[in-house]
């Protein structure tokens, strides 16, 4: 044991390992903060607990706003206090009942002057804003703007303004860590049993006395429903949703964990518009509890082979190309002693710093964005990237046991480029020529089950598995399978490795 700790010490405490280390916990923070941008510009904090979504509407030839509040649960909320303020001059206030409210703008209409009105609601959307405020918490809520679109085609087409107030919050389903972001009058507050969603939407055609629409709805990839410009290509299936004659739309929709895409499709008379909305069946704050440690770790695990790499050169192929192991063989120490300690020495660094990094990304989550990532999510993920560095370091000490060091870092760097940067991209052409490419969902699944094959994959089998018991992932990754191919990635190297090590000449 002394001189596994003493082998350790050696590959540890060196200034290349330690300086990979304080780069990998850099690039984490770095990786943190840039999510954590991203968050802000979408307008989510981990204070914002009331969702919010609201629309123009008529009410006794006045202009109003009508709207619903939720709380953190999805519930519907009474007694929070709305504010309408327009060039921050308060307009009107009210209490909310079972989550509804109605704001007055003080602005009276004429059915017949048509200008006139969309005038006004073009100055809503200029200058107003909502303040909610229940208890401790106080939001402000802009208005956005939506045009028409074609209910086959996505390109905004002729049509008159809708403006409409959304907050959605981490505790919505959905995505705060998307980087591609669509605004859309959507808000999904609660999912009730068997994933079924109670969807809010907002009626797209503002009309003096008759808001009469058909709808329908459809799953699929939120990015292919988003670049398909004929919806029904991108759907499994459209469904009915039925006629409704609201301003704000209350419908249950069982959404399918395998995708994470919602269009509805309205119809009235001759006039067609498409919402196009994300969704996750967890709560965003589960998607950033797995989202950030997670997210930097992909740039981590493609790097961090390097370091085993390194090790595996420094305490195997050299002194054996130099003949320092003939040397230590001298004393009184079995080739077997020396093969496992230098192993183990290793293995050991990389537990080392899988712990760190991953504890690294924790503690920069925490206090950069006041999340306290989930402790089962890192205990996994710590467990992931340990597999993966002592598997890869397997492969290379192997080869360190084998060929002289000149060609060892030979090979060894072409194993690594394969394994982690080109190993997407190997089976990407793959599904190209199978025909796969194009389907989003298969393609998927492919790339997450290739990591069977290798041996850096099980930080990625473990994430994907984290993924799916958070509702994040519809892929079916089998545990067995993950110990099995991570056992046959370290045993089989190490025994083939020990012996080539027990025969060779380890004399220059």
């Amino acid at each position: 044991m002394s001189a596994v700790i003493y082998d350790f010490k050696r590959s540890f405490f060196r200034l290349s390992t330690l300086l990979l280390l304080i780069i990998f916990i850099l690039v984490g923070i770095a990786s943190t903060y840039l999510i954590y941008s991203n968050m802000v510009q979408q307008g989510y904090s981990l204070d914002q607990k009331l969702s919010v979504i609201a629309t123009v509407d008529t009410e006794d030839d006045c202009l109003v706003i009508k709207g619903y509040i939720f709380d953190e649960k999805g519930d519907p909320l009474s007694f929070a206090q709305v504010e309408l303020y327009i060039n921050d001059k308060l307009i009107d206030k009210a209490s909310s009942a079972d989550g509804f409210f109605m704001l007055c703008t003080g602005t009276k209409i004429s059915p017949t002057n048509i200008n006139e009105l969309f005038e006004n609601i073009t100055n809503l959307a200029q200058d107003s804003k909502l303040v909610v405020t229940y208890r401790d918490i106080r939001e402000e809520v802009r208005p956005s703007t939506i045009m028409f679109r074609e209910v086959r085609e996505i390109p905004l087409t002729n049509g008159f303004p809708r403006i409409y107030y959304l907050k959605r919050t981490l505790y919505t389903y959905h995505s705060p860590t998307a980087f591609i972001s669509i605004s859309s009058p959507i808000l999904i507050p609660r999912i009730d049993k068997d994933n079924v969603a109670i969807v809010y939407f907002i009626n797209p055609f503002f009309s003096l006395g008759n808001n009469s629409i058909e709808a329908e709805y459809c799953i699929g990839n939120y990015l292919s429903l988003y670049m398909e410009k004929n919806i029904t290509k991108a759907c499994e299936e459209i469904k009915d949703l039925g006629v409704f004659n609201k301003t704000i739309i209350s419908v249950k929709i069982p959404l399918d964990p395998r995708h994470n895409g919602l269009a509805i499709l309205i119809k009235k008379d001759d006039l067609n518009t498409t919402y196009i909305s994300d969704y996750s069946t967890s709560k965003g704050i589960n998607t950033i509890y797995l989202s950030l440690p997670s997210t930097p770790l992909g740039m981590i695990v493609n790097f961090a082979p390097i370091i085993m790499l390194y090790l595996a050169y420094v305490l195997m192929a050299k002194p054996r190309s130099i003949g320092a192991l003939e040397f230590i063989l001298a004393r009184p120490i079995t080739r077997l002693d020396l093969y496992l300690t230098r192993y183990f020495a290793a293995v050991l660094t990389g537990l080392t710093l899988s712990i760190a990094v991953v504890l690294g990304l924790g503690l920069s989550t925490t206090v950069i964005i006041g999340i306290t990532p989930d402790i089962t999510a890192l205990l996994t993920i710590i467990l992931g990237l340990f597999l993966a560095l002592t598997a890869i370091y397997s492969v290379y000490y192997a080869l360190a046991t084998s060929i002289r060091s000149g060609l060892y870092l030979a090979i060894s760097i072409i194993l690594y480029l394969i394994f982690t940067i080109f190993w997407q991209t190997i089976v990407i052409i793959y599904a190209y020529i199978t025909g796969q490419l194009f389907d989003f969902q298969k393609l998927t699944e492919l790339i997450s089950y290739s990591y069977y094959f290798d041996p850096v994959g099980a930080v990625n089998l473990l994430l994907t598995i984290l993924q799916k018991s958070y509702g994040l992932s519809s892929i079916e990754i089998n545990p067995y399978y993950v110990g099995l191919s991570v056992a046959i990635w370290i045993i089989v190297p190490f025994i083939l490795g020990y012996l080539r090590f027990r025969r060779i000449n380890l004399s220059t």
